[in-house]
């Protein structure tokens, strides 16, 4: 899963923020910044986790929300 956030976070920051969202640090196996466009990578240890935060949209980080997207491009469709 990825996504962008415009202010300076940590990869402790990143990990908490999943954790608020209902994930157990345990259950991240991973977590990369690409500089290169600014974004963060973020893997699970399992399809179902990645699903559910997929299917939640978004991550707060302290007052900023920012959406996550899915890095193998599958679209999650969230009925309103």
């Amino acid at each position: 899963m990825t996504f962008s956030i415009d202010s300076m976070v940590t990869s402790e920051e990143v990990l908490a923020a999943f954790c608020n969202a209902g994930v157990a640090a345990e259950d991240v196996s991973s977590i990369q910044y690409r500089g290169s466009n600014h974004s963060w990578c973020v893997s699970f240890t399992s399809r179902v986790l990645k699903d559910f935060i997929l299917e939640k949209g978004v991550v707060t980080f302290g007052n900023v929300s920012v959406f996550v997207g899915n890095t193998d491009f599958k679209t999650v469709i969230v009925k309103v």
